[in-house]
């Protein structure tokens, strides 16, 4: 039988269609509610893992101190803490107690307050070690402690929770990220991308198990302050101690031992940190370094038997370490092999820089070492060769030097009044050949065979003069920290011509991701063949007029071979810690592209400038030989950078007849760890420098090299 029904194929058609839709959104939404199963599961994951840890994380009150370390971020309110111990010992971060709290109260999970005290601090990881008293608590009461997540299972990308206990002393705060690297700060810590502050520091980083990996502290790899990093405030980049590395020297703490990170006391060459060999340029006199016999021109090869390579692995070997550990040395010598044990010190005999008495003639580099583009050989940077002798009068020999012609040997520019070396009769214009036997090449390597000596001591110098050799016995004395009234030329006056000349006059300077950019001026003067100063301009608060600041150095960069950088704050009415390292790219931008001489990199800031210009210098002692603060301080919470052999640092700052307490002590900080510092006082107030003070000042620059 034929059944006819004309609605019928669309009905079939329709119920099909319905059929597919129905599947259709049966497999679109498998996958949504997998995915949001998912992250209900780590959600679900995540808030167990904090309730784990919950009960071990404590809210410390500091009560008292000192409010503001200078203009510095410190921890005043309520932090963080982790027990690490049942018997009451608790791990913070040491940011939260810089200020010096008279009265520090805990809260337990429970909302317990107990009293505590800080028993010791880890300097190495900025860590503190508070106890609680537990009078009040009932004797069987065990404090919770965590359990703690081996370093072996830790890997970048697993999840990491930041876990504070400071809003709320009900409720944990927490922030989610993962483990973005491993190793970091020379060894010392695990780097995270959640969110870390004063919120959380000294509290746990956890696992999704809730098992700890490490406590929260603001670190860095250039500073060692107690505020070192907190620059990184919740940028995403942020650090924290492994909790394995704190368990193994819980003891030493709770016995109210204070470590320090160990100190070798060698200087290394400068140069690429990442690729070249660690090879030592001084070993600090009376360090372990020195007492074990390494001396300039050695090569650390190995560390505790792990073979390094470059100077990073060699901080990486070191950095993990702590004052009074015992390592193994092996390093080459030619090719004799050395191995000795040394044991790392706490802290090294203050360095006093020695001082023969001259001012180095600067060398002509010669054509076949300077670059097309007008920078120094990279191999040596800044390192060009004297090309002319001088009489002793100091006046041009008859004969023309050969432009790039080599000669080995310090031609003398200039002898310093009742130095060491006026003492013995050394003249403007000698070549000095060797010290104490060690031939001489340049002038840099001078300063690096005077760096292992120390003042008083004495040092046998040989001379030529005229074509004639005499050895000559001299004391050295101290660096000084007066500027001569005048300076004789500092390098021969007919350098060979530019084949390609760089760009000069203003040049803009863009750094990528950076949201300010720089000003450079270089003179029309620049020559690729002479090294030339490099002075980092930093502006006080509202910036700066360009025109006007290039029309002031324009003739001083062109008499005394200067290249002036300007960076330009993200803000004009303020400069920020996260502005250091645009500063740096910045100048080694310069430093790739024209001849900068290395013992002639200042840093300059006015006011506001002055401050950022400290923080800089100390975060790249491997750069900066000069700080000049104009009506500025040193930031009170800032330790002046140690003195360093090789990494010489000189400070030129103005003051007035009553300075303020802040750049006073900040004066005295500097002396005290032996800097030299020298003064420009400007009278009843802080003001501009004259055009004669500048000319002082950059009198100053010029006499770095000294030796």
């Amino acid at each position: 039988m034929k059944v006819c029904c004309p609605n019928l194929k669309f009905e079939i058609r329709f119920g099909v269609a319905l059929i597919c839709a129905a599947l259709c959104g049966l497999m679109c939404a498998a996958p949504l509610r997998a995915a949001d199963d998912l992250a209900l599961r780590e959600e679900a994951a995540m808030k167990a893992a904090v309730d784990r840890v919950a009960p071990s994380v404590v809210r410390i009150e500091t009560l008292g101190g000192l409010e503001t370390i200078g203009n510095l971020l410190v921890g005043t309110g309520p932090t963080s803490g982790l027990i690490v111990s049942s018997d009451g010992y608790i791990i913070s971060s040491a940011f939260n107690f810089v200020q010096q709290p008279a009265q520090m109260l805990v809260d337990l999970p429970d909302g317990t307050r107990l009293p505590a005290k800080v028993v010791a601090h880890d300097h190495s990881r900025m860590l503190v070690l508070l106890k609680v008293s537990t009078d009040g608590l009932d004797p069987k009461k065990q404090l919770p402690v965590p359990l703690a997540a081996p370093t072996s299972e830790m890997s970048v990308g697993q999840w990491a929770i930041a876990v504070g206990r400071t809003f709320d002393g009900d409720q944990p705060n927490m922030s989610v990220g993962i483990i973005s690297a491993l190793n970091r700060v020379w060894g010392r810590a695990i780097q995270t991308d959640a969110k870390i502050s004063p919120a959380n520091y000294g509290g746990p980083l956890v696992d999704l198990q809730g098992r700890v990996l490490g406590v929260l502290v603001p670190m860095s790899p250039q500073e060692t302050s107690e505020v070192a990093g907190v620059e990184w405030y919740d940028s995403g980049i942020g650090f924290a101690v492994p909790l394995e590395q704190i368990n193994r020297v819980l003891d030493r703490l709770k016995k109210g031992e204070d470590l320090n990170p160990g100190l070798l006391g060698v200087s290394l060459r400068p140069g690429d940190p990442y690729a070249d060999p660690p090879m030592i340029a001084a070993s600090h006199p009376k360090s372990p370094a020195a007492a074990a016999g390494f001396k300039a021109g050695d090569r650390i090869a190995e560390i505790n038997g792990v073979k390094v390579n470059s100077a990073s692995e060699l901080h990486h070997q070191l950095g993990p370490l702590y004052a009074g550990e015992k390592i193994n040395v092996v390093a080459l010598r030619g090719e004799e092999r050395i191995e000795r044990s040394a044991e790392l010190v706490a802290k090294l005999p203050l360095y006093i820089h020695p001082f023969l008495g001259i001012l180095p003639l600067r060398e002509i580099q010669p054509d076949e070492h300077a670059q097309e583009s007008g920078a120094a050989d990279k191999d040596k940077p800044g390192v060009a060769k004297a090309t002319t002798d001088k009489k002793k009068d100091g006046k041009d020999k008859d004969d023309e030097p050969i432009a790039g012609k080599h000669q080995d040997g310090v031609v003398v520019r200039q002898v310093y009044a009742d130095s060491p070396a006026a003492k013995v009769g050394i003249l403007p214009g000698d070549r000095i050949e060797s010290v104490n036997g060690e031939t001489l090449t340049d002038r840099l390597q001078l300063q690096e065979l005077l760096s292992a000596l120390e003042p008083l001591q004495a040092v046998q110098v040989e001379i030529e003069r005229e074509g004639k050799k005499q050895k000559l016995d001299a004391k050295l004395a101290t660096l000084p920290e007066t500027v001569p009234d005048k300076l004789a030329p500092a390098h021969d006056a007919n350098p060979p011509a530019d084949k390609n000349p760089p760009a000069t006059g203003k040049i803009e300077i863009k750094i990528p991701e950076a949201p300010s950019g720089a000003l450079a001026y270089v003179p029309s003067t620049y020559n690729s063949h002479v090294p030339h100063g490099l002075v980092v301009w930093l502006h006080p608060a509202g910036g700066y007029k360009a025109d006007e600041l290039i029309a002031k150095w324009k003739p001083l960069c062109e008499a005394n071979d200067l290249i002036l950088l300007a960076p330009n704050s993200a803000e004009s009415a303020r400069w920020q810690r996260t502005e250091l390292e645009f500063i740096r790219k910045a100048i080694d931008d310069v430093v790739q592209k024209y001849n900068i001489d290395p013992a002639r990199i200042v840093v300059m800031g006015e006011e506001a400038g002055g401050g950022m210009a400290y923080l800089l210098a100390g975060q790249n002692r491997d750069l900066i030989r000069g700080v000049a603060a104009i009506n500025a301080a040193m930031p009170p919470g800032m330790r002046p950078p140690e003195n360093d052999p090789v990494q010489r640092l000189a400070v030129f700052t103005t003051t007035t007849n009553k300075p303020s307490p802040a750049l006073a002590a900040g004066i005295k900080r500097l002396r005290e760890a032996k800097h030299p510092v020298t003064e420009l006082d400007l009278g009843e107030i802080a003001r501009p420098l004259t055009a004669e003070e500048l000319a002082e000042l950059v009198r100053w620059i010029d006499t770095l090299d000294r030796s």
